[in-house]
């Protein structure tokens, strides 16, 4: 349930390979797609792919604080970014998906772990939970225009987490049209609208938002970039929370 996902974060060498790894089998495969057959030529590169699922993920942090401060979830327009803030992971199994390590929820060490755009005006800055940074895997076949991929993430002693999604070249850019976490059974996708919307026939997205407050200031002090992440539990404290207790960093 808290084991890494694949590679381990403390090994700089290892995920830097996987990221090269990454670019060259979605780039032979894309060459196989589109030039194999004497067709038109396809100029690919894994960044800007790579970039298109980080901006398809985010959620504008306006309407992420407006969420948490009104408490109504709507699953008709929510992204991806919103939708980790809700799992609520029911097993081992689920955990698969996305779980934090040691099985407590640090609030403050996830939203840190979020990549921020650079906007002068923070209600506009843009929040995703697939950070660059984080990314230990990230492998995608590319048929026709049509991908479908699956990336790992893993914030070092924080939380780690598995998704897939889909994408069409779309105009000579990538559009993402889904993300996936199998094991939770939940998918997010892109409408004709805009929106992203998420099925979740397990309920493992949660409807109701605990701490919200919390979050909304801790979120507005991270687009302003006053936060400041707060140290580590002790061991001391790590043993009162497993008899029960509120973890340290979310009282």
């Amino acid at each position: 349930m808290n084991k890494p996902l694949g590679i381990s974060a403390g090994n700089s060498v290892v995920p830097r390979l996987a990221r090269v790894l990454f670019s060259l089998v979605v780039a032979c495969l894309a060459r196989q797609s589109f030039g194999a057959d004497g067709g038109r030529a396809f100029d690919f590169d894994p960044k800007t792919l790579e970039r298109a699922v980080v901006e398809a993920a985010s959620v504008n942090s306006g309407d992420l604080e407006r969420m948490l401060e009104s408490g109504h979830v709507s699953l008709e327009a929510l992204p991806l970014t919103s939708v980790f803030f809700l799992l609520r992971p029911r097993s081992d199994r689920d955990a698969e998906d996305f779980d934090f390590y040691g099985g407590i929820a640090k609030v403050d060490a996830f939203v840190n772990s979020l990549e921020r755009s650079t906007r002068a005006e923070p209600k506009l800055c843009r929040l995703s939970v697939v950070n660059p940074k984080h990314i230990r895997r990230m492998l995608c076949v590319v048929n026709d225009g049509h991908g479908r991929g699956i990336i790992e993430l893993d914030v070092e002693k924080v939380w780690h987490a598995r998704l897939r999604f889909s994408c069409v070249m779309a105009d000579g850019h990538w559009r993402i049209t889904e993300f996936g976490l199998p094991m939770c059974g939940v998918r997010v996708q892109l409408q004709n609208d805009g929106n992203w919307r998420v099925d979740d026939p397990r309920g493992v997205v949660s409807r109701r938002l605990r701490g919200s407050a919390e979050m909304r200031r801790t979120i507005e002090e991270f687009v302003r970039g006053e936060f400041k992440v707060p140290p580590p539990v002790k061991d001391t404290e790590r043993a009162e929370v497993e008899e029960g207790e509120t973890p340290p960093e979310n009282r």
